[in-house]
């Protein structure tokens, strides 16, 4: 179909203003002028520490079943040795990439997945954590002897991996993989409780507690997650702090040693104790549980293990500010999972490379993901992944569900946020609903009346609502704000069209044509408005 059917087609449907009715090619050209593009999920290319490869000899494993045995054997025996140079102490972007040449060599080698997915998991690099993962499980049939033992600490991994991220209806289904492989129990009902209580399953959650109360402190560990997850953070601090009763020891007795925290997942624990002081709003509590949390982090490799001190989501305008500690000056460790939310949404605006870009995006919109489940700063959270989300045309239904959320937050909070309410009118416009449009973009011009985009938006949602003067007015802001700004003059040269004006649609779509050459429907509308002025 053409563009001129197109147009026709549309100008059919909205009888009551044919000569003003917007085209749903409009609406496109001004996504794809306003720079909307969506690539696959990449590495980071700009670290050579992060591309962990194996090699042109890495293979898969039905690629590796395929070999002649002699080959396979020989291979075998090279992953061996690259396997046994983890008993020598090495560091972390060492051990990665032995472990990736390990399981590139031999595919069949289920403990080294198993050990790639525990050093990745810890450095918050989850995509490739899965991805070791789901070599682990395939591999775990050709493993000749200690198959229960790493079967196990797979179930294990992937059940403390969902709790990270808060996905723990899933974590709790690993957990229970691990019962059935014959998992320590204490670890299993440790597990297994955290995930009731996250899933709201309170009761049950308490029971687990109950038999534990006698012997450490993960009983308090449990309440206090129960506590948290049914709105009670306040409750939750004081069984943390014994402050409440429930515990009889303090934050000291933990760094002590006394509880002997080393050996029950402290690095956790103590990421829960400050997460819930965060949503408390006590910063400096937070600060020293998640410094304790960083403290107990396994085999930190503090050379590519660094701190960085930044705001939350909801605090970006305040003083306050919150640990986090990344791997590779990137992936995160442990600390505020808010503030980490915040910082890569800001590497995501300032990235200078597509890669770069591609990579933050990827990783806003997971730690956005882990603070909505979480219900840290969430509101905060679904903005920032709908700003992100916009960017990316098959996710524009998610995107505008999160800023739609946000806003409604934002509107009983009373406050305002000039970048939701321009992204979401923009994506009403693309979902062709200018009614919706008009009023949320109304409303940005408001707050930012300097803004070109939001003018030429609100110009193109005039027109399709067959106003005119309005849109015309407010384009011509537009272009007095910003006279680069190709989109507003396609848009303006589509109102000229359809108002008859072929002279001034020419003029005005040469000048969009200049500004961005490489856009096809720029080309095609003018050149038919050409072709209408020479008949």
């Amino acid at each position: 179909m053409t563009d001129r059917s197109r147009r026709a087609r549309s100008s059919s449907r909205r009888a009551a203003r044919p000569r003003l009715a917007a085209t749903f090619a409009g609406v496109l050209a001004l996504a794809v002028l306003a720079g909307c593009q969506h690539r696959a999920r990449v590495a980071g290319d700009d670290l050579e520490s992060l591309r962990f490869a194996a090699g042109a000899d890495s293979l898969g494993l039905a690629e590796f079943l395929e070999l002649p045995a002699d080959e396979r054997a020989d291979r075998v025996d090279e992953a061996a040795r690259w396997a046994a140079r983890l008993a020598s102490p090495a560091g972390l972007a060492t051990e990665l990439q032995t472990l990736r040449t390990t399981v590139g060599l031999d595919p069949t080698r289920a403990d080294a997945w198993l050990w790639l997915a525990e050093r990745t998991r810890w450095f918050g690099d989850y995509q490739q954590t899965e991805d070791a993962l789901a070599g682990c499980r395939a591999a775990l049939p050709y493993l000749s002897d200690r198959r229960q033992p790493v079967a196990v600490g797979a179930a294990i991994c992937e059940a403390w991996l969902r709790y990270d991220r808060g996905e723990w209806k899933r974590g709790l289904a690993w957990t229970d993989s691990a019962d059935a492989w014959g998992g320590d129990q204490d670890e299993v009902q440790l597990l297994r409780a955290l995930h009731l209580a996250g899933l709201g399953r309170n009761r049950r959650a308490e029971d687990i507690a109950f038999r534990f109360a006698q012997r450490d402190h993960r009983a308090h560990w449990i309440y206090a997650v129960s506590f948290w997850r049914r709105g009670g953070p306040q409750s939750a601090h004081g069984i943390f702090t014994g402050a409440g009763g429930a515990a009889s020891y303090g934050t000291e007795d933990f760094v002590k040693g006394g509880m002997r925290m080393a050996t029950v997942r402290a690095s956790e624990c103590y990421r829960d104790f400050g997460a819930v002081e965060e949503v408390l709003e006590n910063w400096w509590l937070a600060e020293r549980q998640y410094e304790f949390a960083a403290a107990f982090v396994p085999n930190l490799d503090r050379t590519v293990v660094k701190r960085v001190d930044g705001p939350v989501l909801s605090g970006r305008d305040s003083d306050e500010a919150l640990p986090v500690w990344l791997a590779f000056d990137r992936y995160y460790v442990t600390g505020s999972v808010s503030a980490y939310t915040a910082l890569a949404f800001a590497r995501f605006q300032q990235a200078e490379t597509p890669a770069q870009r591609e990579f933050w995006a990827s990783a806003t919109v997971d730690a956005a993901g882990t603070c909505v489940r979480l219900d840290i700063d969430a509101a905060w959270a679904r903005r920032d992944r709908g700003l992100v989300l916009a960017e990316a045309p098959d996710q524009l239904a998610q995107a505008r569900l999160d800023l739609e959320t946000a806003l409604r937050w934002f509107d009983l909070q009373r406050r305002d946020d000039v970048a939701t309410l321009r992204a979401l009118g923009h994506l009403y416009l693309v979902a062709e609903r200018p009614a919706r449009a008009r009023p949320v973009l109304e409303r940005a011009s408001r707050l930012a009346p300097a803004d070109p985009t939001i003018w030429s938006d609100l110009g193109l949602a005039h027109i399709h609502l067959g106003e005119p003067e309005l849109a015309m007015a407010s384009l011509a802001r537009a272009l007095r704000l910003d006279p680069t700004l190709a989109v507003a003059w396609y848009n303006r040269g589509l109102l000229r069209f359809h108002l008859e004006d072929l002279p001034g649609a020419v003029a005005d779509l040469e000048q969009a044509r200049a500004l961005a050459p490489q856009n096809r429907e720029i080309a095609t509308l003018l050149e038919e408005v050409r072709r209408r002025l020479a008949r």
